[in-house]
């Protein structure tokens, strides 16, 4: 029986079936592996193509990192302890304020025309001769008191998705809560008259300054809700301070009066506001984004005049102080 089977099946023929065994055991194998890889993968598949795409998106976030994790190297470095006081976010703010403010008086002057150095100086004066005293006085304070808060330093930046995610949300958890108490202030006619109006004396068209000429009741309770998410949740110091000067900034240049095709379209822009300050019946309440306008039905739409205008800056309007 033996040798009728060794006729059958040859020497060569057994190590063939062997060698075709071993290949099915490896492609299984290879067929696992891969399975794993899909897996792991978005779109449930493992191609060159897509495995290109996954290391240059991890690449990227890896220069995301690395740009912030340099940004805050650079900034432990050079500033040392004044991080972790409150005093680094209030700087924030106040570039904020200036940087924009600087960069639009000398458009408004030099550029366009629109004013004079003296009167761009009053305006300024009339905005920040209490506010440019009060920052002058509270950071040597800040840095020569203990005070009971203190910012945290990590030895690490945030990541870039945590920088981007806790950015958005500054600007609107901001833009909401800054949203309804601007409409609140125009509906209270006790505070309207007597804190708002500060604001609402001038009249378009507008100077950069005029984001900054109103009564301290309002400049405090404005600035809580405008960094509320970095006050309540616990973010990161550098993207705290990124967001602090960026929605201040924001709150000026919606004051600027020049049409910014790109950033008018993602944020409250000067046409907008200008109409805010003309209206009677408050419209266009949101300083930041347009998105609460849209939704609560504030929203008009503004148009740019063709040349900017000239008129003298400053002159008193009417407030109404009913609902909108």
């Amino acid at each position: 029986m033996a040798v009728e089977l060794g006729a059958v099946v040859s020497e060569p023929d057994i190590r063939c079936i062997m060698r075709i065994l071993w290949s099915v055991r490896l492609v299984e194998r290879t067929i696992g592996v891969l399975k794993v890889v899909a897996r792991n993968h978005p779109c449930g598949c493992y191609c060159p193509t897509h495995r290109l795409h996954r290391e240059s998106k991890s690449e990227g976030l890896m220069m995301g990192n690395g740009v912030l994790q340099d940004s805050w190297d650079f900034l432990r470095h050079h500033l040392g302890t004044f991080l972790e006081s409150p005093g680094f976010l209030l700087t924030a703010v106040v570039l904020g304020i200036y940087v924009p403010g600087i960069m639009f008086s000398a458009i408004d002057v030099l550029v366009t025309k629109r004013m004079t150095w003296r009167q761009c100086c009053a305006v300024y004066w009339r905005a920040m001769k209490w506010y440019g005293t009060l920052y002058i006085v509270a950071v040597p304070l800040m840095l020569l008191v203990s005070l009971p808060v203190s910012l945290d330093v990590p030895a690490t930046a945030p990541t870039s998705v945590e920088f981007v995610r806790d950015l958005l949300l500054y600007f609107l958890v901001g833009d909401f809560f800054s949203y309804w108490w601007h409409r609140l202030e125009h509906e209270n006619s006790w505070y309207a008259t007597r804190v708002h109006r500060v604001h609402h004396a001038d009249h378009p068209p507008l100077s950069i300054w005029t984001a900054m000429v109103v009564h301290p009741v309002e400049g405090f309770s404005v600035f809580i809700f405008f960094h509320l998410y970095g006050i309540v949740f616990p973010i990161h110091t550098l993207t705290f301070a990124v967001a602090a000067f960026a929605m201040t900034a924001v709150t000026m240049v919606t004051h600027c009066g020049y049409r910014l095709p790109v950033y008018d379209s993602i944020f409250a822009h000067a046409a907008a506001h200008d109409l805010h300050h003309t209206n009677r019946k408050p419209t266009n309440i949101s300083v930041v984004l347009t998105l609460c306008d849209w939704l609560f039905g504030t929203h008009q739409q503004a148009k740019y005049p063709r040349e900017p205008r000239r008129e003298h800056i400053g002159s008193t309007g009417a407030l109404d102080t009913t609902s909108p």
